[in-house]
């Protein structure tokens, strides 16, 4: 099993290689540049490798070298968009080395300082049967109707067997206000949410027919804990500060380029009436 960089992508090589990349044809293996692919060995296998091994991770690092070396030297590197934004991503971990990481501090400030952001909307969980307009026609109502005198005295199962297949989950738990209006529409919602716990009730249009509803539980709105949201919080302030490292790094090299980007032919007053027949030029 040889060595591959591609086994470890965050995993920096410790030393450069003598000469210019791609370029000159003079490529050193020092001893710390072997303990360095022996000890890499050592963590993927978790035993100090063979002679034999170790001879084999020199080979196939110098052929990786080699062969990287020559893909430069054609320019294989450029106009590649893989290879792109592998670089955009490593200049921003070159951005991130140094700062800052997110502290538990850093959790709970933002927390305090926004707890209404992270606030969840009242919520219900309910059974319903669902009786198909498409399938049923006008019927469908008289049907749904028919099956809640049935039932009504019953309990949250006795309505099983009841009804067409329905478009969504027969039963849900903890669905936000939001959540039953995307799915089901803005009548059902208002009507879910206003309907007596523990029995059945209907029938309730939706945007597919009409519903027997049971709520079994509904939950006012509340702001959650700051356990139940630090790990988003985490999520939230990593994904701001990789944007801002990378954003300080381009800030602070960018009026060094000049920039001349083509106005589009379309939006341009040059596409129609330009005396010289050439678009202008701008600075970005």
């Amino acid at each position: 099993m040889g060595f591959h960089h591609d086994e470890a992508e965050e995993e920096q090589v410790p030393f450069r290689l003598e000469g210019a990349s791609g370029a000159d044809r003079h490529i050193v293996v020092t001893a710390a540049k072997r303990q360095w692919l022996d000890e890499h060995l050592a963590r993927q296998w978790r035993r100090p490798p063979t002679a034999a091994e170790s001879d084999q991770s020199v080979a196939d690092f110098v052929r990786e070298e080699v062969l990287y070396r020559e893909a430069l030297a054609l320019g294989l590197d450029r106009d590649d968009l893989v290879v792109r934004r592998r670089l955009v991503q490593k200049m921003e971990m070159l951005a991130l080395r140094d700062g800052p990481g997110v502290t538990e501090s850093d959790l709970m400030d933002h927390y305090l300082a926004h707890r209404a952001e992270y606030a969840v909307g009242e919520s219900a969980s309910f059974r319903h049967v669902f009786f198909s307009v498409a399938a049923r026609g006008a019927g469908a109502h008289a049907a749904a109707a028919a099956a809640l005198a049935a039932v009504r005295d019953g309990g949250k199962d006795g309505a099983s067997g009841l009804g067409d297949p329905p478009p969504m989950p027969a039963e849900v738990g903890d669905w936000t206000r939001s959540m039953v209006e995307a799915r089901f529409g803005a009548a059902f919602a208002e009507a879910l949410f206003e309907t007596d716990l523990g029995g059945w009730s209907g029938p309730v249009a939706s945007a597919y027919g009409y519903h027997l509803v049971f709520v079994t539980r509904r939950a006012p709105a509340r702001v959650p804990d700051f356990a139940e949201v630090a790990g988003r919080i985490a999520t939230n302030l990593d994904a701001a500060r990789r944007a801002g490292a990378l954003d300080r790094i381009y800030a602070k090299v960018r009026d060094s380029y000049q920039i001349e980007i083509d106005p589009s032919l379309a939006d341009s007053p040059a596409h129609a009436s330009h005396p010289h027949g050439h678009a202008e030029r701008t600075r970005a």
